[in-house]
């Protein structure tokens, strides 16, 4: 469960802070290329980064014998937690990892789902309709009225508009998304899609990389010659009628941003400088998010002349445990229970670190564990041969249901 929450926040943040760069920095610019793969790159490494766990350093550790008698380094006396065996709590119900994890994946199945129907509505109209190849693109005749729309290697064209003012550059148009190959592009993005569903920066991206699309068939249709007041004229009068949504088409809702962007200056190369914020932000996310750092330059011991000491001693430790723990709601719905081991370290500054779970009994024990682990006081340190030491300890923690 903690992991799904991880994988939520961190692709998000890392959604945002793409998007961030690219409407900051970007999006005025007339690199429509750069733009695409940028934006395809922000989009896959953001679904990506949350999965990667990349261990930079290692242990360095010097220990010596465990403690006599024990399985585990510095054994403390378990510490025993009790809970009730019932809860009416609606909050348990809705929290519970399951219903959620569920959830999302029956949505992802939906989704999955609609989309195999779009594609096979796809391939019902081609299989339907004259298709006539032409310079390596099959023209798809429909007799519906639709403005034209690209698939792949299809372009799906209205025979009721054929032949009207301004028809063959919208076909160049449509062409030039095929010649592009954007429906790759589409096709990518509804598969990531499928995962990302929850994510609202993954769908304002999905929007531009398509708004970058028309960009790019525009500039491409007026590279070829077409006179832009004319091409203008044609993008103002243009009739558009129903198209599939993961399908390329000659779009009326960008007309206002495609105007506008055909008669900008073009940028210029110093502009594209801006593209390192995008490198800068990439590296530093895997700094952050995908590597785990398990540095420990001083040694850890087991044993020392002087060991740690809680505050007050043991038994004020085992008192802390047992009023800063809570039993998990979801353990006592399910009758979870179990004894949790968890290891940790008192720093040579006292301080309590690299708590891990030794022996797990599930998630919620674990995690509750590790929480009030991790929230301990300082210590006074260990001391051997006049020196602060690390000291490596193992506490059971023991959750009883009455």
């Amino acid at each position: 469960m903690n992991d799904f929450i991880n994988y939520i926040i961190e692709s998000g943040a890392s959604l945002g802070m793409f998007s961030l760069v690219y409407l900051t920095f970007l999006r005025n610019e007339t690199f429509f290329r750069s733009n695409r793969l940028f934006l395809l790159f922000a989009v896959i490494f953001s679904s990506v980064i949350p999965l990667l766990h990349l261990n930079v350093f290692q242990y360095s550790n010097q220990s010596f014998p465990l403690a006599a008698g024990t399985g585990e380094p510095n054994m403390l006396e378990s510490v025993t937690i009790y809970g009730s065996g019932l809860t009416g709590s609606l909050v348990g119900f809705i929290i519970d990892s399951r219903i959620i994890v569920w959830g999302y994946l029956l949505i992802v199945f939906i989704c999955a789902l609609l989309l195999i129907l779009r594609i096979a509505q796809i391939v019902k109209v081609v299989r339907t309709s004259e298709v006539v190849p032409k310079a390596g693109i099959k023209f798809v005749y429909i007799d519906e009225d639709s403005s034209p729309y690209s698939f792949l290697r299809y372009l799906f064209v209205s025979r009721n508009l054929e032949g009207k003012p301004g028809w063959e550059k919208m076909l160049a148009h449509e062409s030039e998304h095929i010649r592009q190959r954007h429906t790759v592009d589409i096709l990518i993005l509804e598969l990531i899609s499928l995962f990302q569903w929850f994510n609202p920066f993954f769908w304002m991206m999905r929007r531009v990389i398509k708004e970058n699309h028309e960009y790019m068939a525009d500039r491409a249709v007026l590279n070829n010659g077409v006179p832009v007041d004319l091409y203008k004229q044609i993008l103002v009068s243009q009739w558009a009628g129903n198209q599939f949504s993961i399908t390329n088409n000659f779009n009326s809702s960008l007309i206002k941003l495609r105007l506008k962007m055909m008669t900008k200056i073009k940028s210029s190369k110093l502009a594209g400088l801006r593209y390192i914020s995008g490198g800068i932000l990439a590296i530093a996310l895997v700094l952050v998010f995908a590597c785990e750092s398990n540095v420990a330059t001083d040694p850890v011991y087991n044993m020392a002349d002087e060991m740690p000491v809680f505050p007050d001693g043991e038994p004020a430790l085992r008192k802390f445990i047992v009023q800063t723990i809570k039993y998990p709601d979801i353990a006592k719905k399910n009758g979870i229970k179990g004894k949790v081991f968890v290891s940790f370290v008192v720093e040579k500054d006292g301080s309590v670190g690299r708590a891990k779970v030794v022996r797990s009994v599930d998630p919620s024990l674990d995690n509750e564990a590790l929480r009030v682990v991790n929230g301990l006081p300082a210590w006074k340190p260990a001391m051997l041969k006049g020196k602060a030491v690390a000291v490596q300890y193992t506490v059971p923690v023991n959750f009883v249901l009455q």
